[in-house]
C-alpha cells in the first residue's frame, strides 16, 4: 500500500462502511454485543484519548492538529480545554461528515476546522503547538514521509500512535485485514525511534498502551 489513501484503497471502503461504528467506541453506543466487544478489545483508544490529553498539556490558547482526526472527539476536547485554534484532518468523507454533526451539537462548529484531506497532501502556514496523529500510521506504507511532516508542523508536541508488532493481537489482526484488502504496518521501538530521529526530533518518549506504542515528542521550535 502506498501512502496515499485513495478512494477506492481498502482503508477507504473500511471507513465509508465503518465510520459510525469507530465513534461508538468513545460515545459507548451501539448493541449491546458491540459495547462489550469495545470493552474487552478496545480499551486502549479511550486510554490513548485521556493518555493524549495529559501530555499535551494546557492547551489555553494554543492550537491543535488534529491528523486522522476521524469523527472529531480530541477536536471537541481540545476546544473544551482551551484551543484557540484547533483543526481536523481526515481523509474520509464519511468522518468529517459525522465530525461536523458533532461539532454543530456541541455549539463548536465556528472555532473548528474541518478539512477532508490526505496528510499528504496538506499544507499549512502556521506551525501548530500540538500535533495528534494517532491510529494513522498503521495504515501509511511511507511513513517515513509522512511522519516528516507531521513533525514539520509541529511547534511544541507531537503525540503519534503505532500499534506494536509484538502484541498478541498484531499478527492476527494484520492477517485478518490483509484478506480484506488492507495491509496493516507494525512497528517495535525501534523503528519509532528511527522515525523521529529521522525528522530530527531527539526529545522524545514511548510509552506502552496495550497493543500500541505512544510517541510523545517535544520538537521545541
Amino acid at each position: 500500500m502506498s501512502g496515499r489513501l485513495d478512494a477506492d484503497s481498502g482503508v477507504s471502503r473500511r471507513f465509508r462502511g465503518e465510520a459510525s461504528r469507530w465513534d461508538q467506541i468513545y460515545s459507548e453506543g451501539g448493541g449491546p454485543f458491540a459495547r462489550v466487544w469495545d470493552r474487552l478489545t478496545r480499551q486502549n483508544v479511550r486510554r490513548r484519548f485521556l493518555r493524549t490529553f495529559e501530555v499535551a498539556g494546557d492547551l489555553a490558547g494554543k492550537s491543535l492538529l488534529d491528523l486522522g482526526c476521524g469523527s472529531g472527539r480530541y477536536l471537541i476536547e481540545a476546544a473544551h480545554r482551551g484551543a484557540v485554534r484547533v483543526v481536523g484532518l481526515d481523509f474520509s468523507p464519511e468522518m468529517i461528515g459525522i465530525a461536523g454533526r458533532l461539532l454543530a451539537a456541541s455549539g463548536l462548529s465556528s472555532t473548528i476546522a474541518l478539512r477532508c484531506e490526505g496528510i499528504e497532501t496538506a499544507s499549512f502556514e502556521q506551525p501548530f503547538d500540538v500535533v495528534i496523529a494517532n491510529g494513522v500510521f498503521d495504515y501509511l506504507g511511507e511513513t517515513g514521509r509522512e511522519f516528516n511532516r507531521a513533525a514539520h508542523w509541529t511547534k511544541g508536541t507531537l503525540v503519534a500512535s503505532f500499534p506494536d508488532r509484538a502484541a498478541p493481537r498484531a499478527i492476527p489482526r494484520s492477517l485478518y485485514w490483509r484478506m480484506r484488502g488492507i495491509r496493516i504496518r507494525l512497528f517495535d521501538e525501534r523503528s519509532i525511534r528511527q522515525l523521529a530521529e529521522g525528522a530530527g526530533v531527539r526529545a522524545y518518549e514511548i510509552e506502552k498502551i496495550g497493543p500500541i506504542f505512544l510517541l510523545v515528542a517535544r520538537t521545541g521550535r
